[in-house]
């Protein structure tokens, strides 16, 4: 078994980090997992491992502007969601068919990770997708005071906050900080 730190260039030249899950026995398998908006690839540490203990090699890494692939203050990073979906998201899977030639390629896809899937070149490259937590949050999907909130949200709140001060601004959750904390038991 081998887990290492990457660095890999995003279609754009930009320099992001991964971390790379080599099985002891690989099983011809290999998997991008593309994460949510704002999470650190920490979060998927035990099940990359979880997955690299059953013979699959595994790349989890940060789009641009997130943890280890952020240069400087993100308030200075010209850069939009749609650039984590056409030129970060293809080059992790560059990456990985660097890391695991001739293997089958598998995606696991939380939340954003899966609204982009669609986005990225390269995509049909995949034998199968996994999606986790995927879902809309267009306003008027929801129902009650639900629709209002959404619509507060996405209509003045989030706008207004990145308007601001040039982006929204957030800390790890709970149970983000307790994933990139557990310790890999072997």
């Amino acid at each position: 078994m081998s887990v290492r730190p990457v660095e890999f260039a995003a279609r754009d030249g930009f320099k992001l980090g991964g971390t790379l899950y080599r099985p002891a026995q690989p099983n011809g398998r290999a998997v991008l997992v593309n994460g949510a908006v704002g999470v650190r690839q920490q979060f998927y540490s035990a099940f990359a491992a979880f997955l690299e203990e059953r013979g699959f090699t595994v790349l989890t890494y940060d789009y641009r502007g997130i943890a280890a692939s952020r240069h400087g203050h993100v308030r200075d990073l010209p850069a939009r969601i749609r650039d984590w979906a056409q030129l970060d998201a293809p080059a992790a899977l560059e990456e990985l068919s660097r890391a695991a030639p001739g293997t089958q390629l598998l995606a696991v896809c939380h939340s954003f990770g899966g609204n982009g899937l669609g986005l990225v070149p390269g995509s049909e490259r995949y034998a199968g997708a996994l999606f986790v937590g995927v879902q809309s949050g267009y306003w008027r999907h929801w129902s009650g005071m639900g629709r209002v909130g959404m619509w507060f949200l996405t209509h003045a709140l989030l706008p207004g906050v990145a308007s601001l001060f040039g982006y929204v601004p957030a800390a790890p959750s709970p149970a983000a900080s307790r994933a990139a904390a557990w310790p890999l038991s072997r």
